[in-house]
């Protein structure tokens, strides 16, 4: 849950990557995102020697929805990973961060076509496709740059597994994907009327946060299955797999600073802080759980059962319902662990609050990697009618 590199410092303050977490938030104030660049390295190098170790001819690539940044793109191409995109914008990033193109994979049950042009005319490794829409209009993109794209078919390999409701992506009813009944008329077509695609192999996602392996093992044993209906006419030699959130979420932690706090009668203390549901929407929306510490009051006694309530006009506005932490007072450092995975990537303004900044820690040293949203920001697209 925290950081590989969390320590306490002798005046019992939290330290990540090197660095005083008080010290971090009075320089680059809160709520501030913190990465820790040594913990993401380590949890990309797991996957990579753990996978080679049993399969050679593996591809692992990060899973750019989690959290797409140039640094941590950057990071994981130096690396040797791949990369996952899932719109025109994660895409233009990672073109940006001179990503290695050949190792770009492009997904989404929805592209647009100036998306798919964008990703056609330079060449990315693969687009998966999703629909026989998207089939012919890859298919026209590339007749129009004299060119063969590369594709991957997503199939709905129909496993109900046990996870929110909202992040199951391999059922039946998903709106992810070609059912498996449909494999025959799909290489059919391909082979013989779309002359510009080339098929390079199958994908399968079931959703996130699954903790029973029969859905994984089901799911591997369809695949397998059609692999081996296809092989003798597709060369399919190479594993791939799409970690996101287990590759960065522990890397991360939110800093808060306390504000007011309310004792209801014979109920619930809240403790307010300075941001909630816009920078970290998933507990009111998939009703996550989170932990968090004081960070400045490590070492001192969880004494007070309290909630921690966001700023937001919202009741649902709750970043962590009954957890005892140390007696709190206004201008006390709170710091949310886990939140490296879907918290700045699904950030909004609601209320017209600027976004926080998040900055990379790594041996003693800290940097902005994205900078802090101020109210000009909040703005410059608005215009007035004539």
């Amino acid at each position: 849950m925290f950081p590989i590199t969390s320590e306490v410092s002798k005046k019992g303050e939290l330290m990540v990557g090197g660095c005083n977490t008080i010290e971090l938030a009075k320089q680059y104030g809160t709520p501030l995102y913190v990465i820790d660049k040594e913990t993401f390295a380590s949890k990309c190098n797991e996957y990579l020697t753990g996978f080679d170790s049993l399969y050679k001819n593996s591809l692992i690539l990060y899973a750019g929805k989690a959290f797409a940044n140039k640094a941590i793109f950057s990071i994981a191409n130096e690396l040797g990973l791949g990369l996952d995109v899932v719109s025109g914008g994660e895409l233009y990033l990672a073109l940006k961060t001179n990503f290695n193109k050949e190792n770009i994979f492009f997904h989404g049950n929805n592209k647009q076509k100036d998306e798919l042009e964008l990703a056609i005319k330079n060449k990315i490794g693969r687009i998966v496709v999703d629909n026989y829409h998207e089939l012919t209009l890859i298919n026209e993109l590339s007749q129009k740059y004299n060119q063969k794209t590369n594709i991957l078919i997503r199939l709905t390999p129909g496993i109900e597994c046990h996870t929110h409701e909202y992040i199951k992506t391999g059922h039946l009813d998903s709106k992810f994907g070609f059912d498996l009944d449909e494999r025959d008329t799909l290489l059919s077509l391909i082979k013989n009327k779309l002359q510009n695609i080339s098929l390079k192999g199958f994908h399968a996602h079931i959703g996130s946060q699954i903790f029973e392996i029969n859905s994984f093992t089901d799911t591997i044993s369809i695949l397998l299955d059609e692999f081996k209906y296809a092989k003798s006419k597709f060369n399919l030699p190479k594993l791939i797999c799409e970690p996101g959130r287990s590759l960065i979420a522990n890397s991360g932690i939110t800093l808060y600073s306390v504000g007011s706090s309310k004792q209801v009668p014979n109920g619930r203390k809240y403790i307010a802080v300075d941001g909630g549901m816009a920078d970290n929407p998933r507990p009111i929306t998939y009703q996550a759980k989170y932990h968090a510490v004081a960070a400045n009051k490590i070492n001192e006694k969880d004494e007070e059962l309290v909630t921690l309530a966001g700023r937001y006009c919202e009741s649902g506005d709750i970043l962590i319902k009954d957890i005892k932490l140390p007696k709190l007072n206004p201008g006390d450092i709170i710091a949310v662990l886990g939140t490296g995975a879907y918290n700045y990537s699904m950030a909004s303004n609601y209320n017209m609050v600027p976004r926080p900044a998040c900055v990379l820690v790594s041996t003693g040293k800290s940097e902005i990697i994205i900078e802090r949203e101020t109210y000009e920001d909040l703005i410059q697209k608005h215009k007035l009618p004539s």
